[in-house]
């Protein structure tokens, strides 16, 4: 399983890996040496070293093992440090001037694992008294070509004033550090944030820079390109509009003016074509041009615009296919009764007269046989008035119905 660690955490674990591997050509040293015979009387001591540095390697191989790196900070391996150098510091002799500046690279490589000024300068102050320790117990034991103040003052001046800058500049450090990395939770928050927003927005948004390379984009803009939000970075955002050959016109005016507003087919990565209306604008971020693409779709729309336009264009030639049928029969009925007038006007003449008794007297049964056939002459009339009426009345064409025709 892989483990997120801190950058500082980072520069620790190579500082011991880098000393877990000085120790095994140390010790590798040490031991070969003692083979061969060259360390003469130093060999007990020598072996002392390696072993030493054994038991740290040991102790440095369970913390990677295990993942327990904050060991590396803590006061067992401090004092392990602590103790090999002094052990050297003790066996190569501390009068000698040299070995206290093993003390000054503790001091430095302590900075690493500590930021904070007072525990440097007490780590210094410590290698001091370590050091100074180890300088009384050589002049106990094998005494010093110098008196012991002017081989411990001028190390211990070196060592303080190593603590003393470290520490100051480790302090800037873990202050900057501390800043970096308040301002990298703040933009992680307002990323987090700006995701939301994205994500919560209805229409599809596509984030690309200057060299038209998508950085973002939202749930909605993947659903209608059809491709995931790794898909989409780092494509370019001009491989999904459609060009008619007015794109590089289009893009010259979004740089010059910043904006842009109209109409655009969007193609997915099927091939589909989607009318969306885009509006596009740019901003800056890190002294970097960004441009933002509000896609709305508008394919359904569309659509439905251009059903509705057909459905008005066929029901415009159907009214007017109507009003032709429409003015066919009015004339159709016009001319029908003018044409069925005439002979019933004469049929109505006829039985008139008959009734009237001018072609001759008629018996009781004849005169109900001429009314009857008189009544239905007139109910024909009517329903001829009727209907050319009722025909006029829906026809555009004519409003006036014609006069009835009397005999």
């Amino acid at each position: 399983m892989n483990t997120y660690v801190p950058p500082r955490m980072s520069l620790i674990l190579a500082v011991e890996r880098t000393a877990l591997i000085l120790r095994y050509i140390g010790a590798a040293i040490l031991i070969l040496l003692f083979v061969i015979g060259h360390l003469g009387e130093d060999a007990s001591s020598a072996l002392i070293m390696a072993a030493v540095w054994a038991a740290h390697n040991v102790f440095s191989h369970w913390v990677f093992l295990t993942e327990r790196h904050a060991y590396f900070m803590g006061p067992f391996n401090f004092c392990l440090y602590l103790g090999e150098i002094s052990l050297v510091t003790f066996l190569g002799g501390a009068g000698t001037g040299v070995t206290f500046t093993l003390y000054l690279l503790f001091v430095i490589g302590y900075s690493v694992h500590a930021r904070e000024f007072y525990r440097i300068m007490g780590t210094a102050a410590l290698c001091c008294a370590v050091y100074a320790g180890i300088i009384a117990l050589q002049w106990r034991l094998h005494g010093l070509t110098l008196p012991p103040g002017a081989v411990l003052l001028p190390p211990s001046l070196l060592i303080i004033s190593c603590g003393w800058l470290m520490g100051v500049i480790s302090d800037r450090f873990r202050i900057t550090e501390e800043e970096h990395l308040a301002r990298a939770q703040e933009l992680a928050s307002s990323e987090a944030t700006l995701r939301t927003i994205l994500d919560s927005a209805g229409d599809p948004i596509l984030v690309f820079d200057q060299h038209e390379l998508i950085t973002e984009a939202n749930g909605r803009a993947c659903a209608l390109l059809q491709l995931s939000r790794e898909q989409l970075l780092g494509s370019r955002v001009r491989g999904f509009i459609f060009d008619d050959g007015t794109l590089p016109v289009k893009f010259a005016t979004l740089r010059n003016k910043g904006e842009y507003k109209g109409e655009q087919l969007l193609i997915d990565a099927e091939g589909s074509e989607h009318t969306t209306s885009v509006v596009i604008r740019s901003f800056v971020r890190e002294q970097q041009r960004y441009y933002v693409l509000v896609a709305r779709d508008i394919t359904e729309e569309r659509r439905l615009q251009e059903t509705e336009r057909e459905t008005t264009a066929r029901l415009e030639q159907l009214n007017r296919e109507l009003a032709q049928a429409s003015k066919v029969k009015t004339e159709f009925l016009v001319t029908m009764s003018k044409k069925l007038r005439s002979p019933l006007a004469v049929m109505l003449g006829y039985t008139d007269m008959l009734l009237e008794g001018e072609l001759g007297e008629l018996t009781l049964e004849q005169q109900k046989a001429v009314q009857t056939c008189r009544r239905n002459v007139h109910r024909v009339l009517r329903l001829l008035d009727e209907a050319l009426e009722l025909g006029q009345r829906h026809s555009p064409a004519d409003k006036q119905p014609p006069t009835r025709e009397e005999p």
